[in-house]
């Protein structure tokens, strides 16, 4: 039996704070709102992600720390638990007082043992991207069709609709986005949109007088170059607006294309989208809840996987803001073992 920490008065003071906050989503059971609750006190004041060590935390007449432990693992494995609904609860609960502040989100796909396509969307906040929706793939690809991102978008959506002070959304996605259909729902929600393209993609003026590549538009290192209202492939799809540049020491040029006239403000409002990749780290990280499957059974399909894992917590990336580049960021990653 572990030892108890002196944690009971903080304990009792975050639990109860948590169920005022979690109490009326759509639980079938109260008691699951209760285990839920002492999982995350455990969690927050523990600082780790095993079951375990949640149980020193727990106040109650329970006098064996097996009991807690079987409850935890009951409340993780329950079908009857409607995680999805919970966390946007939780997730409308933290929102409902932003305001009328922009909101920027992030769209991107990590690739786990070669078997998992993890879909996400996450909203940046203080240097870290947090989740708002996602979607797990069986998929041994990080490029995934613009139909397997709709239920995340959607799912997206429907959380901001409870923000009616909420006014402007932009959401920033990397090269594998690019496409025609998705700038279209990104338009259609009204979400403004920054997209990096990769230079091969043909650009038309409003006349219909051809521009040639983004790459051979580039005249020197160092100069921004911002091409407003034209149209891109050979379909003109458009009018889009492209900002462009390769800077002094950066290997690649990059071009972003968005529904907003291209600026040096465009580069800062994409550069947030690196904030996701530091919880890529975490789940990639020694200290990570994921592990690799044992023997994958059948064979990678585009199949969902119903499992729900929150943002590891056993892990901490710490960001270097001193030196980040446009080129990308350095990271420091710390893991507590254990």
């Amino acid at each position: 039996m572990q030892q108890k920490l002196s944690v009971g008065g903080d304990a009792v003071i975050l639990f109860q704070r948590l169920m005022a906050l979690v109490k009326t989503a759509s639980w079938r059971d109260v008691r699951h709102a209760v285990t839920f609750c002492w999982m995350l006190v455990g969690l927050v004041l523990i600082g780790k992600c095993h079951r375990a060590a949640w149980c020193v935390s727990v106040v109650s007449g329970a006098q064996q720390a097996q009991s807690h432990e079987r409850r935890f693992q009951r409340g993780l494995s329950s079908p009857n638990i409607p995680r999805t609904a919970i966390y946007q609860h939780l997730m409308r609960q933290a929102l409902q007082q932003w305001g009328d502040t922009q909101l920027i989100l992030t769209l991107d796909t990590t690739l786990l043992f070669n078997t998992w396509c993890i879909i996400y969307v996450s909203l940046v906040y203080r240097g870290r991207a947090v989740p708002l929706a996602w979607r797990i793939l069986r998929y041994a690809s990080s490029v995934v069709s613009v139909r397997d991102l709709h239920p995340v978008l959607a799912s997206v959506q429907s959380l901001l609709l409870h923000l009616p002070e909420l006014e402007q959304v932009c959401i920033n996605a990397d090269r594998g986005f690019m496409d025609q259909e998705l700038m279209a729902d990104f338009t259609a929600y009204g979400w403004h949109w920054n997209i990096r393209e990769k230079g091969q993609v043909l650009v038309t003026d409003s006349s219909g007088r051809t521009l040639g590549k983004l790459r051979a538009l580039l005249s020197q290192h160092g100069h921004l170059a911002v091409f407003d209202d034209v149209y891109l492939t050979a379909k003109r799809y458009g009018p889009v607006n492209i900002a462009a540049i390769h800077a002094f020491g950066a290997k690649e040029p990059w071009f972003i294309v968005s529904d907003e006239p291209g600026s040096p403000k465009t580069f800062s409002e994409y550069h947030e989208r690196f904030q996701i990749e530091e919880g890529f780290l975490d789940f990639k990280s020694g200290g990570s809840i994921w592990r690799p499957p044992v023997k994958p059974s059948g064979p990678t399909s585009k199949a969902s996987c119903s499992c729900w894992r929150p943002p590891p917590c056993s892990c901490s990336a710490k960001a270097d803001r001193s030196s980040r580049q446009v080129t990308g960021l350095k990271w420091t990653l710390t893991v507590n073992e254990g």
